[in-house]
């Protein structure tokens, strides 16, 4: 059976892998951007795509798949005159003939495909390899909708292990992160994630100072809150707030200590964030934070926690 590929609200037309090299985006947006042209005079055409491919090989080899598949995808929505079946067609066609499954799983990642599932199907069974297809249209869902991406997730994980990593649900985390922090540590600990510390990591992170950092420590709080093990409620509140040291850190110590004072930090925390911020302090506001430390924490605290900053 094929896979069923999530399915998403709607897609840009036009490129968006936030990780591809920039040349490579260019070239992409360049050949949209001349068969966008086209197809305001004429219905593209099987000599349009050759002609497009030929040039893409020349400037970017390696994305001629992808590149095909999407404009393909374009071709045949938002008026543009080709029917889908017809894209469909052609994108089977340069499939066979490359040997690999870059055109299909860029044209059934599209919008156009989930719009007609049953030939996307009949498509997808071509493809060699499902479990890339599932998790490179999962994660592209995450970044439009995380939570239609988790509600698919739940319903499809046992299905296709292999494409449900622990990088895709940690993207999905993060994603939801944006949002609603609450729910994000929530579900790194409902997702079966072997290690959650990066999980964790791209939750504080996806705050920024000083509201979004507020919400994410209340959000912590409540989660610390319902782990009942001792043991392990302490470790996930020394990592969980060593990553709020860095971030602070970052922030500045003006910005920071700022932050800390309005967040009223309990002393437990406020002794853990102060011995956290080696690695990330300024150099030049070395000397404000030993000065801060010692005015903030007890004694004997402040010795470790400045001998830490020293050290680094």
């Amino acid at each position: 059976n094929a896979p069923n590929a999530p399915n998403a609200p709607n897609a840009p037309n036009a490129p968006n892998a936030p990780n591809a090299p920039p040349r490579t985006a260019c070239v992409e947006q360049v050949a949209e951007s001349e068969l966008q042209h086209i197809s305001f005079q004429k219905k593209i055409t099987r000599e349009n795509i050759n002609k497009m491919r030929e040039w893409v090989s020349s400037e970017a080899p390696e994305s001629v798949g992808s590149i095909t598949g999407t404009a393909l995808a374009n071709a045949s929505q938002n008026g543009r005159k080709m029917e889908f079946s017809e894209a469909a067609e052609l994108a089977l066609e340069y499939h066979n003939a490359a040997g690999n499954d870059a055109v299909l799983s860029a044209f059934l990642e599209s919008w156009p495909a989930r719009k007609n599932k049953e030939q996307a199907r009949t498509l997808a069974e071509k493809i060699a390899d499902p479990d890339h297809l599932v998790a490179s249209t999962l994660a592209k869902l995450t970044r439009e909708d995380p939570f239609a991406a988790i509600e698919w997730l739940n319903k499809n994980e046992s299905r296709f292990p292999c494409a449900t990593t622990d990088n895709v649900k940690n993207g999905l985390i993060a994603g939801v992160a944006a949002s609603d922090t609450k729910l994000a540590f929530k579900l790194n600990g409902e997702l079966g994630i072997k290690e959650t510390w990066q999980a964790v990591n791209s939750i504080i992170r996806a705050a920024k100072i000083p509201a979004g950092q507020t919400a994410t420590l209340i959000a912590l709080r409540e989660h610390l809150a319902g782990i009942p093990d001792e043991k392990a409620r302490k470790e996930f509140a020394e990592r969980a707030i060593n990553r709020f040291a860095d971030t602070i850190a970052e922030a500045g110590f003006e910005a920071g200590t700022k932050w800390i004072a309005e967040s009223k930090l309990t002393p437990t925390e406020l002794e853990i964030m102060a011995r956290s911020l080696q690695g990330s302090v300024r150099s030049a506001e070395s000397g404000r934070w030993i000065e801060w430390i010692g005015e903030k924490l007890p004694t004997n605290e402040a010795g470790g926690a400045i001998n830490r900053l020293v050290r680094d």
